[in-house]
């Protein structure tokens, strides 16, 4: 089993979870539990320093400052994947609303296209079902990796059919053979044509906190977003997956549904924490 997904754990990872689950705090915002959003904001910021993942990916700087950036524990990699290809979407959206006001939301989407590797899990393309974006699956090299050139033929196919890139997902670690796609390609392709770029690392990016290994990492200052499950590489139980956003703001507004919840954000104390619920699907 061990060979097909590494899902280890540990005494101190038992440990963590019999207290969480009996401890059994909501921690959907800081109102409900400051504790528990504020360890999760401090040990996010903590792993991400490790793996040496840019300032902008964090809650604070060096500085201690916020930099709107940051990030929230989610179940698996697949949950980062459709959260933030919805979020995807619905920028998306807005930002087409920008030049037509007047144009439908379904034909907006109707034109979105999604792309990622032919080496990437499959759970892209479920979540690009559930979005209704269609998904276009770019060759990789004899290495089993996604390059710029490969990539930019796509978009430009695309973009010359009036459709729009929206989403990318590059992978840094591909289940099937531990391959890299190449960041510092894809990272200003994703720039130019406007497209959220995702980078999943949910098998390999435990090993980011060697220093020998972070080479793979370089454009991921590129990238919206990106996940690790540690889970995979950590001794860390089954179901804890840490997602990073570089913009809080892009990824929660569209699951701002204040007129229909029970404790708005509006009744945080004022600077404090992060409403948890608006980065995650489950409540």
């Amino acid at each position: 089993f061990a060979a097909y997904y590494p899902c280890r754990t540990s005494y101190p990872a038992m440990l963590g979870a019999l207290i969480a689950n009996a401890v059994n705090v909501v921690g959907l915002s800081w109102l409900g539990s400051p504790v528990a959003t504020e360890l999760e904001a401090i040990i996010l910021d903590w792993f991400g320093k490790m793996a040496g993942l840019p300032e902008q990916f964090l809650f604070y700087n060096g500085n201690g400052e916020k930099t709107g950036g940051g990030g929230v524990f989610e179940e698996t990699a697949s949950d980062a994947m459709m959260l933030t290809e919805l979020a995807a979407r619905q920028r998306g959206i807005a930002r087409a609303k920008q030049e037509h006001p007047d144009q439908d939301d379904h034909l907006i989407v109707s034109k979105f296209v999604a792309y990622t590797s032919d080496q990437a899990h499959f759970s892209v393309a479920k979540t690009c079902t559930l979005a209704m974006i269609k998904l276009r699956l770019v060759k990789s090299d004899k290495f089993g990796c996604m390059r710029g050139a490969e990539l930019e033929k796509l978009l430009k196919e695309d973009q010359a059919a009036g459709l729009i890139p929206v989403y990318i997902c590059a992978t840094l670690g591909t289940t099937g053979t531990c391959a890299f796609d190449c960041l510092e390609e894809i990272g200003p392709l994703a720039r130019e044509v406007g497209a959220w770029l995702h980078v999943d690392s949910a098998y390999s990016g435990g090993t980011f906190v060697c220093p020998e290994y972070r080479h793979w990492l370089k454009g991921v200052e590129f990238a919206d977003s990106i996940s690790i499950n540690a889970h995979k590489s950590l001794p860390v139980t089954y179901g804890m997956c840490m997602l990073w956003l570089q913009s809080q703001v892009e990824f929660t507004e569209p699951f701002d549904h204040t007129e229909v919840r029970f404790m708005p954000s509006s009744q945080h104390p004022p600077g404090e924490g992060t409403m948890h619920s608006d980065l995650q699907v489950r409540e």
